[in-house]
């Protein structure tokens, strides 16, 4: 049944800078070059670049000193990049003509998945093989939407293809990039974190307290307008004019032709060009919506593919469906495993072809260059209609989004080693000193440990030896739950049992239930069982019980760090009584699941809470913080201490922080 609201919701929201008499910079932000060698991850001072909403005028550039703020540059221009400074500087900008500056701007302490994606790969290569959304602007490039290998732009001329990535570096708001639209010369992107607008090469503004959410997953663009699909309410843009067209809700799919407008948003609401606005309640999501002939195609969550036109309502396919591409007399289907093609006038009861055949989700279809071009969970394909071509465009080693099971900091020996979900991967390997051709044949999931024995990888019941250019092969009786070294001796825990590494071997020094984690400073060492926690001595071991269910454990000097579902404690060896157990935190981290600890050997502690915060608390209680990015922050696994930086390994890429 259609619903016709009597009035629009269309609410006007004032641009920025409407509202700042003073000429100040709006979306003022500074941002940290990405490394793209080994040793750019450690080096104290990088050169940064600095954005701007785009006004015509140039800036000046004042840095923070000691006693006062001195002038860095002046007349920049838009993207402007410094010489290399202290990683830890402190800057702000001054329009030309402008009376205030902008707030004091600093870059994250962290390099993300993405800049570290990096250093692995060639510069025309994917970041990420998770492709959201795709769309052509000319005959010779296409744009696509990366996840968090930020925004791609592949030039194709002649037999020559370039890729080009576009990240916060670039001027984009956010590296997780969702969705595009493309509207002449403009190219308009979607990220995690608000709108950008590219034009002439360059990013010129971007959107994000300003949209109904800036969580940016659907746009279409067209004749000017941009129609902006958030989590939480879709709005429109024209020229600096930003309305809030519908109220919170999430949207999924948009169709616009510049004056009437279809939306995926609770069934299917139509806007038309006096801005009334009536829905159709359909039971699910509307996944994708299309144009085809005299009719309107939709991909919807209960039904399948649906076809609506002046004869009514018809179900054309029931499977789940990701994206609709109409090509001439064609229409591309995109489901999860596979693309078909059917009529674009098809026949009651027509059974659609199955062209092309994928191993992973599909998400979206893009006709480019006499090709089609697929982009999936697993990267991004391309396919002749005729089935003459078939190929799959180069991505990265390392990819942004793949969870981090292990890593190895670089020592004199070898580059760092990092063990994702695919397998290992080997960065600026000194020599023959690991043999990862015979690695690659089984790793899978890996974890990592390195002491004078070696390095361990294990997986499931099995432990892989790498010394001296050879490996070997040990199979325990019980899951292994991790490899430590303590006394100059190498130590593994299984789910049942404490063993040692003696004479090429592996010996049992004492059983103990329901062990979850080891953890050794080389001094001391500590077990995790589901309930307690156990200090550990050549002979026995002596238990104690935690405040709360312990979740992770780190030795660190005089103390042992202990995560638990009800925020960080320390147990400190030498006291006794209410001495034993302190709370650095207070009510804090209370009620906060602690997902993982890591001591600095000197009584301080790093912890991961589940929504996304890394703190360190020093051995005196003093507390630094650090954020994931939200919405979503990924779940914390591992926090690894790299040179006096942490990297922390999660179910969706890698952070190093400082």
């Amino acid at each position: 049944m259609i619903t016709a609201l009597l009035t629009s919701l269309a609410l006007a929201t004032p641009q920025p800078d409407q509202l700042d008499p003073w000429g100040r910079p709006t979306h003022a932000r500074v941002v940290i070059e990405p490394p793209t060698e080994l040793d750019d991850l450690y080096a104290t001072e990088r050169r940064f670049r600095f954005w701007w909403d785009d006004t015509g005028v140039s800036a000046t550039v004042e840095i923070r000193g000691k006693l006062r703020w001195r002038t860095l540059a002046t007349d920049i221009p838009l993207g402007w990049i410094s010489e290399d400074l202290p990683r830890d500087s402190v800057f702000r900008i001054r329009l030309e003509g402008g009376t205030r500056t902008s707030k004091a701007l600093s870059a994250p302490r962290f390099y993300g998945p993405t800049d570290i994606s990096r250093l692995p790969t060639e510069t025309s290569t994917l970041l990420s093989d998770v492709i959201l959304d795709l769309e052509p602007q000319n005959e010779s490039t296409l744009w696509g939407a990366a996840y968090t290998g930020g925004l791609i732009q592949i030039n194709t001329e002649g037999s020559k293809q370039t890729i080009r990535t576009w990240t916060r570096w670039d001027g984009l708001p956010d590296d997780r990039v969702l969705s595009l639209s493309v509207d002449d010369d403009v190219t308009w992107v979607g990220t995690a974190n608000g709108l950008a607008k590219i034009y002439n090469n360059q990013v010129l503004q971007v959107w994000q307290e300003e949209l109904a959410d800036p969580y940016v997953q659907i746009l279409d663009a067209e004749d000017g307008f941009t129609y902006i699909g958030t989590y939480q309410g879709l709005d429109r843009l024209s020229g600096q004019f930003l309305e809030h067209l519908l109220p919170q809700w999430s949207v999924f799919s948009i169709l616009t032709d510049g004056q009437r407008t279809a939306v995926g948003y609770e069934g299917i609401t139509f806007i038309n060009d006096k801005d009334a606005i009536s829905t159709q309640e359909w039971p699910g999501n509307v996944n994708a919506l299309a144009q085809v002939n005299d009719t309107l195609w939709m991909a919807t969550e209960s039904k399948g593919l649906v076809q609506s036109g002046s004869d009514g309502t018809t179900v054309i396919f029931e499977e789940k469906i990701h994206d609709i591409l109409p090509v001439d007399d064609l229409v591309y289907l995109v489901g999860d495993k596979k693309v078909w093609s059917i009529s674009s006038t098809p026949e009651p009861n027509t059974e659609p072809d199955g062209a092309l055949v994928g191993t992973s989700t599909m998400y979206t279809i893009a006709h480019h260059q006499e090709a089609l071009w697929v982009g999936t969970s697993h990267g991004l394909s391309i396919f002749n209609a005729d089935h003459t071509r078939n190929d799959k465009v180069q991505a990265s080693p390392w990819l942004s989004h793949k969870a981090v099971h292990g890593l190895l900091p670089s020592n004199d020996d070898h580059g760092l080693i990092v063990s994702i979900e695919d397998g290992l991967t080997p960065m600026s390997v000194t020599g023959d000193a690991l043999p990862h051709r015979i690695l690659e044949d089984w790793i899978d999931d890996a974890a990592l440990h390195e002491d004078q024995n070696g390095i361990w990888a294990w997986s499931d019941s099995t432990i892989q030896q790498i010394r001296n250019e050879s490996l070997q092969s040990h199979t325990m009786d019980s899951t292994v739950i991790g490899i430590t070294e303590w006394l100059g001796n190498t130590w593994v825990a299984t789910e049942s049992s404490l063993m040692q590494f003696a004479d090429q071997t592996f010996l049992e020094r004492q059983a103990l239930e329901n062990i979850r984690e080891i953890s050794s400073d080389g001094r001391s060492m500590w077990l995790r069982t589901d309930d307690s926690i156990h200090y550990v001595t050549p002979s026995d071991t002596t238990e104690y019980e935690t405040p709360s269910s312990p979740t992770s454990i780190a030795a660190s000097g005089l103390t042992v760090c202990v995560g638990t579902e009800d925020g960080l404690f320390r147990l400190w060896k030498g006291r006794t009584g209410d001495q034993m157990w302190e709370d650095p935190l207070g009510a804090q981290d209370h009620d906060v699941n602690i997902t993982s600890v890591l001591g600095d050997d000197r009584g301080g502690c790093w912890m991961a809470g589940e929504d996304g915060t890394i703190g360190y608390i020093d051995k005196d209680g003093f507390a630094t913080w650090w954020h994931l990015p939200n919405p979503d922050p990924p779940t914390i696994d591992q926090l690894i201490l790299d040179r006096g930086q942490v990297w922390v390994l999660t179910e969706e890429g890698a952070w190093l922080l400082w």
